[in-house]
């Protein structure tokens, strides 16, 4: 039985005898926070073959390959890796196999992920291919399990629906916010804009999403609108409170939810990358103070 799979696969039948169905939690954690140190100190390709041994070894382990293709997938645009193009098959291909999960949240993100990769290459017809995949959900079927869960005495399993509903909808309104913000850019509606901008802010000091998340806001029409000071003081406020950025942990309102230990300090280095490649900002590039701003960022690192 084994040798037509090693063939279909084109593998070995000892290395098929190899493979491990799935990995724990804390395996995951360990293997991704090695992932992400190599990739910010070795070349991009080499961490590349280095990921393609564990999902060999590690092929149904869908967590990890999320993981592993969100990781291989930013920061060949963190990095501006040459041809990063050439890494689009591999990378749609890891996607792809996190539709054949039996967990749907995985599903639902290989699916999202698939999606915006054919919108980034205006591949529309491809892209809404995968919006099957993606349920047109409301919170009825969550308000029902929270109920639920309260009626049979699983309270804590309850306040963690409500909270995970607390989260999502935060997301959702934020994108709404954005996508609004962005058109009125679009369309030189200033005055909009900045309404919106102040909406943000107001919803992320409601839903208690830290401090980060209210000053950051504006800082894409400072730029859009080419005012350097503007741009510059929320800078200084993103850099400062950087450590912020998931001060929602540590809210009541979401107390009752899992939360990861994944470090922040990736953050840094990526926002510094994404600055350095950003050429909406060189208008700010040659100002000391947006230099040291840039290092006080990377000794956050």
């Amino acid at each position: 039985m084994l040798a037509p799979i090693a063939r279909l696969l084109e593998i070995s039948t000892d290395k098929l005898l190899s493979y491990k169905e799935d990995l724990t939690e804390q395996e995951i954690k360990g293997i991704v926070g090695k992932i992400i140190e190599k990739i910010q100190t070795e070349p991009y390709d080499k961490v590349f073959e280095y990921c393609r041994t564990y999902i060999r070894e590690y092929p149904t382990s869908y967590c990890f390959i999320l993981n592993i293709a969100h990781i291989l997938n930013s920061y060949r645009m963190v990095l501006n890796v040459e041809h990063p193009e050439t890494y689009d098959k591999e990378i749609k291909e890891l996607y792809s196999r996190l539709l054949n999960s039996k967990d749907i949240e995985i599903q639902r993100s290989g699916a999202e992920a698939l999606f915006y990769f054919f919108i980034q290459k205006d591949e529309y017809r491809e892209a809404e291919k995968y919006l099957q995949y993606i349920p047109k959900q409301g919170c009825d079927r969550r308000r029902l399990e929270a109920l639920l869960n309260e009626k049979q005495g699983n309270i804590e399993r309850s306040y963690e629906i409500y909270e995970q509903m607390l989260l999502t909808g935060y997301s959702d309104i934020s994108w709404a916010f954005n996508g609004i913000y962005i058109l009125s850019m679009k369309e030189n509606h200033i005055e909009n804009a900045e309404k919106i901008i102040e909406k943000q802010k107001m919803l992320a000091r409601l839903m208690e999403m830290g401090i980060y998340m209210e000053v950051s806001l504006g800082l894409d029409l400072a730029i859009y609108q080419k005012d350097k000071e503007r741009a510059l003081e929320i800078l200084e406020k993103m850099i400062g409170s950087l450590n912020s950025m998931d001060a929602y942990k540590q809210s009541f309102l979401y107390s009752h939810i899992n939360r990861s230990n994944n470090a922040m300090e990736n953050i840094a280095f990526m926002l510094k990358k994404g600055f350095e490649e950003d050429n909406s900002i060189d208008f700010l590039k040659d100002d000391i103070r947006y230099k040291k701003l840039m290092k006080q960022l990377e000794r956050q690192k």
